[in-house]
């Protein structure tokens, strides 16, 4: 508690940390194909039973497509996501239509999916 500390307690915040479908403490999806976009609003299904309406989201590798997800999903209930260890295959979808890529581009992601498949853990 901030108050404890000096500080202002409508500072304080909780963190909650929910495991994805069939890692950590979470059972194994009851079916195949879960994705990110699912977990998504199996999360944000879980907040809003909690009584959060409001929350921020950070995640890494798979997390990051999950809190990318519930950032497009839900634009009025996200406040911010923060984001790490992106998989180099993950490619967000903007729901825009993009130019096509140049050859430069095509190169580098190219280099980055050979390296994501060779190197990354």
């Amino acid at each position: 508690m901030p108050g404890a500390y000096g500080g202002d307690p409508n500072d304080a915040f909780h963190v909650m940390v929910p495991s994805l479908p069939g890692y950590g403490f979470s059972d194994a999806p009851s079916r195949p194909g879960i994705n990110s976009q699912e977990i998504a609003i199996m999360w944000r299904s879980l907040m809003a039973e909690l009584g959060y309406n409001r929350f921020a989201a950070q995640g890494g590798d798979i997390g990051a497509g999950v809190s990318m997800w519930l950032a497009k999903l839900f634009p009025d209930k996200v406040c911010g996501i923060h984001v790490n260890y992106i998989p180099g295959s993950y490619r967000p979808p903007l729901g825009v239509e993009l130019p096509p890529t140049t050859a430069e581009e095509h190169a580098s992601l190219d280099k980055g999916a050979s390296w994501s498949a060779l190197e990354g853990a």
